[in-house]
């Protein structure tokens, strides 16, 4: 059975997890992140994606800033 995602437009979802503002970001969680060369991978993705302004990469919280 194939993963929905459509809990992603509930009203309820975006009330806890979504925030407005005046620059478009995503935060993302990313499990697994253990080490140095696992951001170092992640981070160098911004270089494949001109739309990116930035990606920063939390090692502690396992978390990622696009922008």
């Amino acid at each position: 059975m194939a993963a929905t995602t459509s809990y992603l437009d509930l009203p309820e979802f975006r009330q806890l997890y979504c925030r407005v503002s005046s620059s478009p970001s995503m935060k993302l969680y990313i499990e697994g992140i253990k080490c140095a060369k696992c951001v170092q991978k992640i981070e160098s993705l911004r270089n494949t994606m001109p739309f990116v302004a930035r990606l920063d990469v939390d090692i502690a919280n396992q978390t990622a800033l696009v922008e």
